[in-house]
């Protein structure tokens, strides 16, 4: 790389293939084009990405379990609990149907821990989710989480879970950090 030299500084100049561009967000879609046939997988593959960000040890049961007549994206069991999990991922705003399945294969799996991803959590479900969390028993927690997908020109790209709803004393986590 030349230098220019500035008095007695020597200053390196500027490589632009060195240059970073900022995060940005991107559509989880331009990463995982179909929800059930690519970003599922993936989670299933990077679970442990979503426990760390709620505080729990996960590990993969299976995923598309049939529950009646319906499919749950995945079921896991928190290690140290031995509590089931089923999460729900859903590609756009967070909607009744997809809380209406959650709901559906706790029950089917007694399930004690629900967890439903998607990119955009609304106020109304995020209110679900924390009545849900006040009126139950100590040993169920809810999660609503907003899946984020980060992109740079040398960070291709990552994943990040902000964490919306849960019932865990004392678990202080910052989830702003990368």
């Amino acid at each position: 790389m030349p230098n220019i030299s500035l008095k007695n500084e020597t200053v390196e100049t500027r490589d632009p293939a060195h240059d970073i561009s900022p995060i940005t967000n991107v559509e989880p879609t331009a990463i995982w084009k179909f929800e059930a046939q690519d970003f599922t997988p993936w989670l299933a593959a990077n679970l442990d990405l979503l426990g760390e960000a709620l505080g729990l040890d996960l590990e993969f049961e299976s995923k598309e379990v049939a529950v009646g007549d319906f499919y749950c994206d995945l079921i896991a069991t928190e290690i140290r609990t031995a509590r089931k999990v089923v999460i729900e991922n859903q590609y756009g705003s967070t909607d009744h149907k997809h809380l209406g399945q959650l709901l559906t294969y706790a029950g089917g799996q007694d399930a004690r821990v629900l967890i439903w991803i998607a990119p955009e959590i609304r106020d109304e479900h995020r209110q679900a989710v924390d009545f849900l969390n006040r009126n139950t028993t100590e040993d169920m927690d809810f999660f609503s989480l907003n899946f984020v997908s980060l992109e740079s020109k040398i960070q291709k790209m990552r994943s990040n879970f902000d964490r919306y709803q849960c019932r865990m004393p004392g678990l202080n986590i910052n989830l702003d950090e990368p």
